[in-house]
């Protein structure tokens, strides 16, 4: 980031900011009015978080950081905003204006008993929030693009959820996830580093931050109801085809090397609009809708088409997969060899001493940072009292980084070492070969693993093995559940009965005509805790049938993804591989993404007075979610633990031929539990 130079050689606008080059975007603006919150320490522990975890071991140059991505985000918001508001019409412009300056009056949306000071200046007077309102929005859209992922944890979304399931011993004890996400006002799909970056964002200092609606920028980055002007603003920034996709595809595929990054985000941003239209959910009756002019149909095919080809090449990469994976599960065994049960005084030493290991990795404050007052005697003797944050601690945990969790990784796999050479008399031995094997194949690329599959035939051939299996087991649990009486009043609990059995019916059907499908099927509602009618994804009855289970639940997503994954993982350990041969950990990890989004997170299309979703004017979009339901969701590794040799080709055939047979057993329990443990009886 520089300053642009000679400033009697330049306009008054370029003077109020800075320039930064940029690989992707080439020059663009930094307001100066921002340039208060990119100082602050929370936003520059960005510059030290990976962008895309550790694929960089895949695709070496795959090396950005969230702060690029970050400030990427912000121009590209700031585009969005420009090109939307200078096609709006007239008219349009004043009631989206009078309608953000109601909304600005009520009370404010984060923590403050009262509005910042610009914002409660700018609602003061009607006309001149009008004639303020498209640079205001400017700058706060850049804002919220610049803050969007604030809350990041080390090695971003590799260890999201190892941050979200342990967050009570991570970051604050009397927390948990879902208190701190109820806290923030985000809903109940907010991912965890959602809310990490409120929190975050509410600790930076404010007070040094002059011309931006803090308010605002708040109220885009919570969101809010659908079609409500604020949800049109936040879906600039998070929505199907969005600023923060559009920068990290071309970023990521730039620095990868690949040529997924090819998108015409010109025709993107020349087609965006805002459309005003009547609704029946707001107050004002009039709802606001964010979309693409019907010429954008060929970019947002190629953007889509792009996406899924980046997640299938390269996030999704089964060597991607593992790697983070196996970040992911070395600090779990940390944490357990913490808190396990010693049967001896040399276990007992072993967890004390990896428990002195652990770093401080409390990111943000799970409490939102407050003022404190003080009263200072001044030298005339008369009392003041004085304004004060603690920004010691808001520095701290600006500190925790990759780097820190790379340190601990060293560190451990060290002593690792150390304890097993020695002999020691502990029964942690197998779990401390297993973190330092994980350990070697994270940090050193160790080739000390396979994985069950490596690409879609192989994926589609082990689905085919199971079918036969699969579909008895699902009809036989079906009729189960359909045998089970309920009292009268039970009303409640025999609708979701009849749920699931439709649920189990159509996994059935899919896996016997479409075996690759339905195994993602299979692995979606058992290790993603969520039934789907429908494999696409779009139908209405599928996103309606999901809702019991979403209020029913008693994990939170990730803690029950990770609960299924360690009972299939256990289930596979339960006996060798072949009799006298090695023992091997087990690593699963279930990926679910979906092509096309539907309903009303769908890529709206205004085509005249007329508007649809992309599906319904591409037949080209409409059927990539059918493609892609066949990629690989489900992964499985075997890691050959430390010290053990083994031929990995043989290990990678034989691991295969046992997974199948565990598989269908722990299935089968699954089943069980459904029917004879469920709320079902």
């Amino acid at each position: 980031m520089e300053s642009i130079g000679d400033q009697d050689a330049v306009s008054s606008d370029q003077r109020d900011t800075f320039i930064v080059r940029d690989p992707v975007h080439d020059y663009f603006v930094l307001p100066r009015q921002l340039e208060p919150i990119v100082n602050q320490w929370p936003v520059h522990r960005l510059r030290r978080i990976a962008q895309t975890s550790v694929a960089s071991l895949q695709y070496p140059s795959l090396t950005g950081t969230r702060f690029e991505h970050s400030l990427g985000t912000m121009h590209l918001a700031r585009t969005a905003w420009r090109e939307i508001w200078g096609r709006l019409p007239q008219e349009q412009q004043n009631i989206l204006s009078d309608v953000v300056y109601a909304g600005l009056r009520t009370p404010p949306s984060v923590s403050d008993d009262q509005l910042d000071p610009f914002t409660a200046e700018w609602v003061e007077d009607r006309l001149e929030f009008r004639v303020q309102f498209g640079a205001n929005v400017d700058i706060a859209i850049a804002a919220a693009g610049l803050l969007h992922d604030l809350g990041h944890p080390p090695y971003s979304h590799a260890l999201e959820g190892f941050f979200s399931r342990n967050a009570h011993i991570l970051v604050d004890p009397n927390i948990d996830f879902e208190s701190l996400r109820r806290s923030t006002g985000l809903g109940v799909a907010a991912q965890f580093h959602e809310v990490a970056g409120l929190r975050l964002a509410q600790s930076l200092d404010w007070s040094a931050v002059r011309h931006v609606s803090k308010e605002l920028v708040f109220r885009i980055l919570l969101g809010g109801p659908h079609e409500s002007w604020v949800a049109a603003l936040h879906e600039i920034i998070a929505g199907e085809v969005d600023v923060d996709r559009i920068d990290y595809i071309m970023r990521d595929a730039n620095r990868a090397g690949t040529e997924f990054g090819a998108i015409d985000s010109s025709r993107l941003f020349q087609s965006i609009e805002l459309h005003a239209m009547d609704s029946a959910d707001n107050d004002s009756g009039v709802g606001w809708r964010v979309g693409f002019g019907y010429r954008a149909r060929s970019a947002i095919e190629t953007f889509l088409t792009n996406r899924i080809r980046y997640y299938q090449w390269v996030l999704y990469h089964y060597r991607v997969v593992a790697a983070n994976k196996f970040l992911e599960e070395a600090l779990e065994e940390l944490l357990a060899l913490e808190s396990a049960t010693p049967e001896s005084a040399v276990d007992e030493a072993v967890s004390t001493l990896f428990r002195q290991l652990r770093p401080n990795l409390a990111y943000f404050d799970a409490a939102a940072h407050q003022d404190y007052t003080t009263q200072v005697v001044m030298p005339n003797g008369r009392t003041r009292e004085l304004v004060y944050r603690d920004f010691d601690s808001v520095r701290t945990a600006a500190e925790v980084d990759d780097t820190v969790v790379q340190n601990w990784l060293k560190e451990a796999a060290r002593r690792a070492r150390a304890i097993r050479s020695s002999k020691a008399g502990t029964s942690y031995l197998p779990r401390l070969a297993k973190i330092e094997a994980l350990y070697d194949a994270v940090m050193f690329r160790a080739q000390n693993w396979v994985s069950l599959w490596e690409d879609e035939a192989e994926y589609a051939s082990v689905a085919d093995r199971l079918r036969v299996s699969l579909v008895e087991m699902l009809d036989e649990a079906g009729r189960s559940l359909a045998d089970i009486s309920f009292p009268e009043e039970s009303g409640g609990l025999k609708e979701h009965r009849s749920l699931e059995i439709i649920n189990l019916a159509d996994i059935q059907m899919v896996l016997a005509s479409d075996p690759a499908r339905g195994l993602n099927l299979v692995a979606n509602r058992f290790l993603n805790n969520i039934p789907n009618v429908q494999a696409d994804g779009l139908s209405e009855v599928a996103r309606h049938a999901q809702e019991p289970w979403h209020q029913m639940a008693s994990l939170t997503r990730a803690e029950a993804t990770k609960s299924a994954e360690a009972r299939l993982q256990q289930r596979l350990a339960m006996m060798p591989l072949q009799p006298g041969s090695v023992r091997v950990d087990w690593i699963v990890s279930f990926q679910s993404t979906s092509a096309v989004k539907g309903g009303p997170e769908a890529v709206t299309i205004f085509k005249g007075k007329k508007q649809g979703s992309i599906a319904e004017y591409s037949t080209m979009v409409a059927s990539l979610n059918d493609v892609t339901s066949r990629y690989p969701q489900l992964f499985v590794f075997a890691v050959v633990p430390s010290s053990t040799t083994v031929d990995l080709d043989w290990l990678a055939i034989a691991a295969r031929d046992h997974f199948i047979a565990a598989f269908i057993e722990w299935v089968n329990s699954e089943l069980d539990f459904v029917i004879s443990n469920s709320f079902f009886i």
